[in-house]
């Protein structure tokens, strides 16, 4: 019996020698294959096309690219991260729509079986071709003739050089080597960022309203009220997303309504003031002209940034509740001081202690910041002296009641306030 085990055990260590003699030059030769740049589709079909990359290139080593048309030529040169557009004329351009050709051509592979009949079949005749080159920064250049998309499969037409016949890619190029000026164009207005704006400034039919950032927050006007902060936020948001809808080259600044603008929008911040004035407008938007001078069309967003009314905050508290980390309160006969210590509060004896329920009602408390006849705080009823940081807290001063009201002030500036009496009632109530 051991006789037989250990002869059927010689009898596949040979069989398994034997099928590895006969895949290594099989194995050997595919590896030749595809390190000279052929190599096969994956395919059911055995008579599918062999097929080799049309460019070898690492798509960050590419720094300039070149659309050759009959009509012209667009060039585009990358500037640092981004690419701007050289020929026929220098213009910020959208950096993905570059990158996508890249991305596009340095992945696509063409058949190896040539075409015959006449290039003008094929849209790769002198009048219909487009000749891309790209360019890396020692000079080394990559370039191919484009021509239609096949009517059927997603393929394209294409010509490797003056003296080779046309292929068949294996994707679609035509539409990416056809892009018009137009189409690269950067819609970008400004660069507006929430996090760098320090000063709004909205002008609309000769009235003008001012929204200025300091280490405290917004504020409306140099000596005005607290503005809304989710409210300015929203604003910038949306006008650092507004985009042109059209562009208006070559048109007359006069004739747009530019020369004498109706609204004229400006943001400080970061390293400029940037603006946008506006021209003629109607129901579906306005003529536009941008610090740089470029004339466009933007739609109804644009308009919807030129309000004037409604920025005065209605909250007493403008801050997250999570953000404080000690609480100093006085209000009327109670007072209470809470620090918050790795998530969990103490009361001033060190004992633990719940502030959800006051700081609920902190986070929804209202207040009138529009009423310019409240009088100055003639007596000192009550503070809320909220700590955020090492170096920050809010501080608001409750002085005298006046109707339904108690005035109020904060320490860090703009006029007098109301708090309502049912709301500074609820506040001292959740006090533990």
């Amino acid at each position: 019996m051991g006789c037989i085990v250990e002869g059927q055990n010689r009898l596949m260590t040979v069989l398994t020698i034997v099928l590895l003699v006969l895949l290594v030059p099989v194995l050997v030769k595919r590896y030749q294959e595809k390190e000279g740049g052929a190599e096969e589709e994956l395919s059911s079909d055995p008579d599918a096309p062999v097929t080799s990359k049309l460019f070898s290139f690492e798509n960050k080593d590419i720094q300039s690219l070149e659309l050759r048309r009959a009509s012209g030529k667009l060039r585009f040169e990358k500037d640092g991260e981004n690419w701007k557009m050289v020929s026929p004329r220098e213009l910020s351009v959208e950096t993905r729509k570059v990158e996508e050709i890249i991305e596009r051509f340095s992945s696509t592979k063409v058949e190896e079986r040539t075409l015959g009949g006449a290039l003008a079949d094929y849209g790769l005749d002198e009048a219909a071709r487009t000749e891309v080159v790209l360019a890396k920064a020692d000079g080394t250049t990559f370039s191919v003739f484009v021509g239609r998309d096949t009517p059927v499969g997603f393929k394209s037409y294409v010509k490797k050089d003056d003296t080779s016949l046309p292929v068949l890619s294996t994707s679609r190029l035509a539409e990416l080597a056809g892009r018009e000026l137009s189409d690269f164009r950067s819609k970008e207005l400004w660069s507006v960022s929430a996090y760098d704006a320090r000063r709004v400034r909205i002008e609309v039919d000769g009235q003008s309203l001012i929204l200025r950032k300091d280490d405290n927050g917004w504020w409306i006007g140099d000596n005005g009220p607290r503005a809304d902060k989710e409210k300015v936020t929203e604003w910038l948001s949306n006008a650092a997303a507004l985009k042109a809808a059209d562009f208006l080259d070559g048109q007359d600044p006069a004739t747009l309504g530019l020369v004498n603008p109706t609204a004229i929008l400006s943001v400080e911040g970061g390293e400029a003031t940037q603006s946008l004035r506006f021209g003629t407008r109607d129901m579906d938007g306005a003529a536009v002209q941008t610090s740089s001078g470029a004339l466009v069309r933007v739609d109804t967003k644009g308009l919807d940034l030129l309000n004037l009314t409604g920025w005065e905050s209605s909250k007493l508290f403008n801050d997250s509740r999570y953000l404080i980390e000690a609480l100093d309160l006085k209000l009327g006969d109670r007072s209470a001081k809470y620090t918050r210590q790795e998530g969990t509060w103490a009361s001033s004896e060190g004992k633990p202690v719940s502030v959800d329920g006051f700081l609920e009602v902190l986070e929804g408390a209202t207040v009138d910041r529009s009423n310019p006849a409240l009088p100055a705080p003639s007596e000192s009823w009550g503070t809320l002296r909220l700590k955020l940081g090492e170096e920050k807290q809010a501080v608001i001063y409750i002085g005298q009641q006046v109707g339904e009201l108690r005035v109020a002030r904060e320490e860090a500036g703009g006029p007098v306030f109301g708090i309502a009496i049912t709301t500074l009632d609820a506040l001292a109530a959740a006090m533990k």
